[in-house]
């Protein structure tokens, strides 16, 4: 069934940029070694169940932990165990394990999977879901009873999948769903509505996907609790505080997760892995991941097992990985990766490689070339059908602010960022931010930093003034509880 379209406010819709991906996909070869984080997706880190020294099977469960909210993680090759390093207690390092790898065809599969799926009850659907390592995919995890997220399956309330191609870059849904990965999608689904309470389901995916849309309603038209949402591509229109309001008529309690309303986000690739597991028995051991930007010579799709060094893909695809700054999932908003030897994980769909350029040019801020990207309707490269370059540099200094209003005329959820800006840039941190200006509904898009002639990094001061905000005990939760029955806060510890 096809869905009525709803769109949000501002946003903006990226165009012609050099670098996309090809709609190919490629298997590189197996690297020597692997390193396998512990924690990978959704929540906690989990504990290391093999030493220095042991053999691995490919799809083996090499750590687990059943006293938080995790999910397993598996050796993605066969090998030899050469290090492992468990969580030590500092922030962000969650250990990993370094796997040595050997030839091997062959993946352990899970026990009692079957073809015949909907014979399984949920409780075995549960446990496949978590055991293969897919429940820890998405926003916040598939709920299962196996603590894989905040919430429980009974608590969801409706399911969003989404890729709608708002990125600058962004995988090709030809490829992540092409051959016999539809059939396996759409059963996916059924499989998904099986373990999450009958929730009913809402696919958001590019209007310009015609033929695709056209082939997915055909595969669903048995299900009517499925719906299939055609989605201009405007960024940020996958994140889900633009997605609930714009596909479930919902409002989005800002500063929170789509967890805490029972409404669980996935993209399509996890959905897929959903059917592997259940159906196949296939832990989640390697992912389909989009090599975008002009710093690849090869753009293209890769499966790449799971703890593939960056470096042994980038030079695979073309690429220096001294010259360039490789960035994950988004353009605008994903982490700088930090070097080569970081590990390709279940969480990655996009890795974007961009120059670092160091030149200006002359008065770039007042009128961008043939190839560069301007949100004003006056710059020469709005009236050229030229593709557009991105790279990783400023292109000049940041400058006073001028008032121009283009961050607010984009900001998908109403604020005033060049406001904000100014008050969090002085350190004027009091209450009228959250009251007045809304400092909470702030999603991290960093729209505005992108569309600021003057290059500040609005986003960035709005992010430090909601972090200190909260260091001296503001926050957003007068405006948010009295209005929304939130669920799984005991799980979650605090609001994201």
């Amino acid at each position: 069934m096809i869905g009525r379209r709803r769109q949000f406010r501002g946003g903006y819709r990226f165009a012609r940029f050099e670098g996309q991906p090809a709609a190919r996909l490629f298997t590189p070869e197996g690297p020597e070694r692997v390193l396998i984080p512990l924690r990978q997706g959704f929540r906690d880190a989990v504990r290391p169940v093999v030493r220095t020294g042991d053999k691995v099977r490919a799809g083996q469960t090499v750590g687990i932990d059943d006293t938080g909210v995790s999910s397993p993680v598996h050796a993605s090759v066969a090998g030899v165990v050469e290090e492992v390093r468990g969580p030590d207690g500092e922030e962000n390092v969650a250990g990993h394990i370094v796997i040595r790898a050997r030839p091997s065809d062959s993946v352990e599969r899970l026990s009692g999977c079957s073809p015949n799926w909907s014979d399984l009850p949920a409780e075995k659907i549960e446990g496949l879901l978590y055991a293969s390592g897919v429940a820890a995919l998405g926003d916040g995890g598939i709920p299962t009873r196996h603590s894989s997220s905040i919430i429980a399956p009974e608590d969801v309330e409706a399911v969003i999948v989404r890729d709608t191609g708002s990125e600058m870059y962004h995988p090709s849904l030809s490829v992540i769903l092409g051959e016999s990965r539809l059939g396996a999608f759409a059963e996916g689904l059924r499989i998904l509505q099986k373990v999450l309470n009958g929730a009913p389901v809402h696919v958001a995916v590019n209007s310009r996907e015609a033929e695709l849309i056209e082939r997915l309603s055909n595969a669903l038209q048995d299900c009517d609790s499925v719906r299939v949402h055609p989605r201009n591509p405007v960024y940020p229109g996958d994140f889900a505080e633009v997605l609930i309001p714009a596909l479930l008529g919902r409002p989005f309690p800002h500063g929170y997760a789509p967890a805490n309303i029972g409404v669980v986000v996935l993209d399509c690739q996890a959905v897929v892995h959903a059917y592997e597991a259940v159906v196949e028995g296939k832990p989640l051991t390697e992912r389909i991941v989009a090599l975008c930007g002009p710093g690849f010579r090869r753009t293209s799709h890769a499966r790449v097992a799971i703890g593939t060094p960056l470096g042994d893909l980038a030079r695979q695809a073309g690429a220096n990985a001294e010259d360039l700054r490789f960035i994950k999932n988004s353009t605008l908003t994903g982490p700088k990766l930090p070097d080569a030897m970081c590990p390709i994980d279940r969480t990655f769909s996009t890795i974007v490689a961009l120059p670092e350029r160091t030149e200006t040019g002359l008065l770039p801020f007042i009128r961008p070339g043939p190839a560069e990207d301007g949100y004003a309707r006056t710059f020469l490269s709005c009236l050229l059908p030229t593709a557009r370059k991105a790279s990783a540099s400023l292109k000049g200094e940041p400058r006073p602010c001028v008032s121009c209003g283009y961050c607010q005329d984009v900001c998908p959820t109403g604020i005033i960022p060049h406001l904000l800006y100014k008050y969090a840039a002085r350190g004027y941190l009091e209450e009228n931010l959250v009251d007045e200006l809304r400092i909470f509904d702030c999603i991290g898009c960093n729209l505005c930093s992108y569309v600021c002639p003057s290059k500040i990094g609005l986003g960035r001061h709005i992010k430090s003034g909601r972090e200190k905000l909260l260091q001296e005990g503001i926050d957003n939760s007068a405006n948010i509880l009295p209005f929304f029955s939130l669920k799984g806060l005991e799980n979650e510890g605090e609001a994201q």
